[in-house]
């Protein structure tokens, strides 16, 4: 999880998958479904991107 260092308020995090069926995976499991209703009582405004991973420590794109 990281915070904006301009706003205490604004945090984001940043998952990757090994594809789009790992993704669905996840979106579909009981965990994401646990854990979207928590959060949907924390989060005020929310914004999924979904974006392809270009260079990162110990992951071969």
């Amino acid at each position: 999880m990281q915070q904006s260092s301009s706003d205490p308020d604004v945090f984001w995090t940043s998952e990757i998958y090994a594809d789009e069926a790992a993704f669905a995976v996840h979106r579909g499991s009981e965990v994401h479904a646990a854990a979207t209703a928590i959060f949907a009582e924390l989060i005020d405004d929310a914004d999924v991107l979904v974006g392809q991973h270009r260079i990162g420590k110990g992951i071969i794109v």
